[in-house]
């Protein structure tokens, strides 16, 4: 055993973070056999490994290398979780209940970059590198609120004065009344699109204004199904595709991405160039 672990080490040495398939090569040996030793020598120490991974298993590496295999990690990672470990780096620390739903559900794919932390009963989760000991310091901006303090949002304040509630209460309801009206028009044309193109509704779902998430299948032999995300919005973004794929990714179900609008040559350009043949985009 000492043997195949000086072997490891020796070309973990040489050649920084590793994947186990490169590992069974060096060592003539079979997946289980080099997984035995990789897990003595990280219990011991002596190696580590990511929590992420590269076509299925993570890396191995030594201390030294350790930003390498980072970084390796942080390019295999989808759009959405780059822009999620981003934020969390350029914030430092960040509140658990500052998260949305969807930046939750990616979480555990971050681990390599993201520590949870508990401060006064509230859990934190801090960029790797970030001192822990500045935590009750963070301040937040915006909307977000400040550690320990109030902080007053002052045009929200300023409007809030000016405008009685009743006149707020009006402009609500006509604006829900529109909500409703514009949601299900669009509605109607995504799914009298999806039956023209030959797909059967399965299920319809409609999230918030402009926004429809649909479940079709073809009506074909093949009685295949996707996951539909229909945006009636100007200008779609990098961003609304990320999402929209990562959601379809839950469900386990290949991506339609249904437009009122044109889709710009960069939101072209990439999802072609990052999702390949697994998005289709539909145009209305």
């Amino acid at each position: 055993m000492e043997v195949y672990e000086k072997k490891i080490i020796e070309f973990l040495k040489n050649n920084g973070p590793s994947h186990p398939s490169q590992i069974n090569n060096i060592i003539n040996k079979d997946t289980f056999f080099s997984k035995v030793i990789l897990d003595e020598l990280r219990n011991s120490g002596k190696i580590f490994a990511t929590k992420g991974k590269l076509g299925g298993s993570p890396l191995y590496y030594l201390p030294i290398h350790e930003e390498k295999a980072k970084k390796m990690i942080f390019d295999g990672l989808d759009f959405v979780s780059k822009k999620l470990v981003n934020k969390i780096k350029e914030r430092g620390v960040i509140r658990e209940n500052e998260l949305s739903v969807q930046e939750k559900f990616l979480l555990p794919r971050c681990l390599d970059f993201i520590i949870s932390i508990k401060r006064n009963n509230e859990v934190y989760f801090k960029y790797y590198s970030f001192d822990e000991t500045l935590v009750n310091k963070t301040r937040s901006v915006g909307k977000h609120e400040v550690v320990g303090k109030t902080v007053e949002n002052t045009p929200a304040s300023l409007f809030n004065e000016r405008t009685s509630f009743e006149e707020r209460k009006v402009e609500k309801e006509r604006k829900e009344k529109i909500k409703k009206e514009d949601s299900s028009e669009f509605a109607s044309i995504v799914e009298n699109e999806l039956k023209k193109l030959g797909f059967t509704i399965i299920n319809s779902n409609k999230k918030k204004k402009g926004e429809i998430d649909l479940e079709i299948m073809s009506l074909n032999q093949l009685k295949q199904k996707y996951y539909v995300k229909a945006k009636n919005k100007k200008r779609i973004s990098e961003s609304d595709i990320a999402i929209a794929f990562t959601e379809a990714q839950k469900q386990k179900l290949p991506l339609i991405f249904v437009s009122k609008h044109k889709l710009s040559k960069k939101v072209k350009e990439f999802s072609q160039k990052n999702y390949g043949g697994l998005i289709l985009t539909i145009e209305l």
